[in-house]
């Protein structure tokens, strides 16, 4: 019910003063990236690492490719896997440049996104447990698990966030699967189960994150 006014003079709009700058996002470290050439298409694989400071949401990850010059070939962005990133928690993201760029020299990798959570939203207490990794099959790696609201408060759209490590602690492969049922009552558990292809093996090493939310009337 509130009455605005919209000038439609293009001078009055200048006169009208500065844009409010968007906040600065959190200190937040990215980890060096794998990459993964495709016919058609290069995958950028990293994590973030938020290694204090408050929670954050919204965070989004950009690359850029450059030439022997400096100069950029491609950019793009993507956000990360996690929707909250706790402090001291780390999270995946996979960019896929496409067409596949030409090749590069470098590349920069920056935070170009992030603002505080609102934790009330989120069930980031949820428990894994009783994991189990296979690698019969050397191209494919097959996680499962469970994940327990341990809990009084119900969490609905339970997922969980998997990356893959190699030997060097590089990400190489990541997914996010929902919990078999998604939503938990308090006390419940549900099931998982998530194949991956990592762009190389060896495969030494696994990170989970369980993640839902609040009812909407909670």
């Amino acid at each position: 019910g509130q009455q605005i006014i919209i000038p439609t003079d293009p001078e009055s709009r200048l006169d009208a003063g500065q844009p409010t700058p968007e906040p600065t996002p959190a200190p937040m470290t990215i980890s060096p990236l794998s990459f993964w050439e495709q016919p058609d298409a290069l995958w950028a694989l990293g994590q973030v690492t938020l290694p204090r400071s408050e929670a954050q949401e919204g965070v989004v990850v950009q690359v850029d490719l450059l030439d022997s010059d400096g100069a950029i070939i491609a950019s793009d962005s993507i956000p990360i896997q996690n929707d909250v990133l706790l402090p001291g928690e780390s999270a995946a993201f996979g960019l896929r440049f496409s067409p596949r760029p030409g090749p590069f020299s470098s590349y920069n990798s920056r935070i170009v996104s992030a603002h505080p959570a609102h934790l009330p939203f989120y069930r980031t207490d949820l428990v894994i447990q009783n994991v189990t990794l296979q690698t019969d099959d050397p191209s494919l790696a097959i996680l499962s698990g469970e994940v327990s609201n341990s809990g009084a408060d119900p969490a609905q759209q339970v997922h969980v966030n998997v990356i893959l490590y190699d030997d060097a602690g590089r990400v190489i492969a990541l997914r996010r699967v929902m919990t078999n049922p998604p939503d938990l009552a308090g006390g419940e558990t549900a099931f998982f189960a998530v194949e991956l292809i990592p762009i190389h093996l060896p495969v030494t090493d696994y990170a989970l994150t369980a993640e839902g939310r609040r009812p909407a009337d909670d």
